[in-house]
C-alpha cells in the first residue's frame, strides 16, 4: 500500500480548503436550528474537477454534473451524519425507552453536509468514502455544485 501522509502536506498536490460546517441544534420550541462554523485553520485537500458521471447515474437516468471529488486526512460529514464523544458500550442492550425505543446518547450531534468552497463555487459533500489504505483517516469525498441559497437552508 502507499501511505499518502507524506504527500497530505506538499503544495504539488495539496492546497487549503474553505469548509463550511453546519451543526444542527435546538432552540427552546424544539425547532432545528443551524450552527454554520467556518473550520479553521484551514484543512488541506487534493480538489479534483469532476468524477467519472459514467458511475453516477441518478433515478431518472440522467448522470449527475458540476462534481468535484476531493482527496484529505479530514474527516468531511455527509448529510445527518452522527457524530459521539462517546464511545459505543462493547457489549451490552442499548438504552431504551419506557416503549421500547433505542434512546441516543446525550452527547451526540448531527450535521448537515460539509460545504466546501472551491474556485468561488459552493460545493455541498454527498459521499464520503474511507481510503485508510493509504494513510490515517484518509478520505475520498464526492460534491456536488449547490446554490448559496441552497447552503443557508
Amino acid at each position: 500500500m502507499i501511505d499518502m501522509d507524506d504527500l497530505i502536506g506538499d503544495d504539488d498536490f495539496f492546497q487549503p480548503m474553505t469548509i463550511w460546517r453546519r451543526r444542527i441544534t435546538y432552540d427552546t420550541n424544539g425547532s432545528e436550528v443551524v450552527v454554520l462554523t467556518v473550520i479553521i485553520p484551514n484543512p488541506l485537500g487534493s480538489i479534483q474537477s469532476g468524477a467519472n458521471p459514467e458511475m453516477l447515474r441518478q433515478a431518472n437516468l440522467t448522470t449527475a454534473e458540476d462534481l468535484i471529488t476531493i482527496y484529505t486526512a479530514f474527516r468531511l460529514y455527509r448529510e445527518g451524519e452522527f457524530i459521539s464523544d462517546t464511545p459505543p458500550p462493547i457489549i451490552g442492550p442499548v438504552a431504551a425507552d419506557v416503549y421500547g425505543n433505542a434512546i441516543e446518547p446525550s452527547d451526540l450531534e448531527r450535521y448537515k453536509a460539509d460545504t466546501v468552497v472551491f474556485q468561488g463555487d459552493v460545493y455541498q459533500v454527498f459521499l464520503v468514502q474511507d481510503w485508510t489504505a493509504y494513510g490515517a483517516g484518509f478520505v475520498e469525498a464526492l460534491a456536488r455544485k449547490v446554490s448559496r441559497g441552497q447552503v443557508a437552508q
